[in-house]
C-alpha cells in the first residue's frame, strides 16, 4: 500500500484499543512526520526525498534521520512513546536474543549496547560538514547525551521503520505482533542498521559496513585495453589472396 500524502495513511489496529495502542499511534505519527519531511525510506507514506539524500552513505543517512526526529520531537515523553515499538530481528546464535517468550520476533539488547552502536556510527559519519546547522545542533546534543538517550533514538528509528512496514503490508498492528528489523521496501537504512547491531554484538569486525557507497574517480576501474600482440591471432586473420601458381596438370597441358 502507498499513498501520496502522509495524512492519508491509516493503520489497522485492534478494536477495542489497549494501553499499548498509544505507543503504536505514537510510532505512526512519527512515521508521518518523517514522510512530511521527505526522509528517505518513507516513500510509501508520501515522502519525496532528494536523490542526494537517497544516495547518502548509511552513517550520514542515520544521522540525518535521527537529527530530524530530534528536531521535531523535543519532549522525551514523545520519545518514550515511540521507542517502545522499536526492536531488531533476533539472532540467537550471535547473542541477539528474543526479548522474551511473548516477543519471539523482537530483540532488544539494551541502551548501553545501543549507546556503543550510536557512537560507532557517528565516528564513521561526516555529519558536521554535511548536515545543515540546525540538524548539527540537534545531533551535537545527542553526542553529549547518555547512552539511554542515544539508545532511545535507535529504537525510535526502528519503531518508525516498522510502522512503514505494517502500513505497506496492511498488517493488523498489535504490540505483540511487531516484527523486529522490519521496514518498508524503500528503506535501505534499517537493514544496514540491523547488520551494524549484529556486527557490534560480534565485536565490530566487518569493515565493509563503513565503506562509502559513492564511487570516486580514483576508485573507478579503468577500462582494460587489449594487449598488443607481436602476431595476429588465428581468429583475427583475414583470407589472403594466393598467387596464381599453375597446377601440375596445367603445366603438362601447356608443354
Amino acid at each position: 500500500m502507498r499513498v501520496d500524502n502522509p495524512e492519508q495513511a491509516i493503520w489497522i489496529r485492534e478494536v477495542p484499543a489497549r494501553d499499548s495502542e498509544d505507543w503504536l499511534i505514537a510510532s505512526e505519527q512519527g512515521a508521518r512526520s518523517a514522510a512530511l519531511l521527505n526522509l528517505p525510506g518513507f516513500q510509501a507514506l508520501g515522502a519525496n526525498p532528494l536523490q542526494d539524500h537517497i544516495d547518502e552513505d548509511f552513517p550520514l543517512m542515520f544521522c540525518r534521520r535521527v537529527a530530524t526526529i530530534k528536531k521535531v520531537y523535543q519532549q522525551k515523553a514523545d520519545w518514550k512513546r515511540m521507542m517502545h515499538c522499536g526492536g531488531f530481528k533476533p539472532r540467537p546464535l550471535i547473542g541477539l536474543m528474543p526479548y522474551n517468550k511473548n516477543w519471539p520476533n523482537w530483540a532488544d539488547p539494551g541502551n548501553v549496547f545501543y549507546g556503543g552502536v550510536f557512537t560507532k556510527i557517528l565516528e564513521n559519519a561526516e555529519w558536521q560538514s554535511s548536515l545543515d546547522s540546525d540538524l548539527c545542533y540537534e545531533l551535537g546534543i545527542l553526542v553529549e547525551a547518555k547512552a539511554e538517550t542515544q539508545g532511545d533514538m535507535i529504537e525510535i528509528v526502528m519503531s518508525l521503520a516498522a510502522a512503514v512496514f505494517d502500513f505497506e503490508q496492511s498488517r493488523m498492528r498489535t504490540y505483540e505482533g511487531l516484527i523486529g528489523g522490519s521496514c518498508g521496501k524503500d528503506d535501505h537504512l534499517t537493514p544496514w542498521l540491523q547488520k551494524v547491531v549484529e556486527d557490534h554484538m560480534l565485536g565490530s569486525r566487518d569493515t565493509n559496513l563503513w565503506v562509502s557507497r559513492k564511487v570516486t574517480p580514483q576508485q573507478q576501474q579503468p577500462q582494460q585495453q587489449q594487449p598488443t600482440l607481436p602476431f595476429r591471432p588465428a581468429w583475427q586473420e583475414t583470407p589472403q589472396q594466393q598467387p596464381n601458381v599453375p597446377t601440375r596438370k596445367e603445366t603438362a597441358s601447356n608443354a
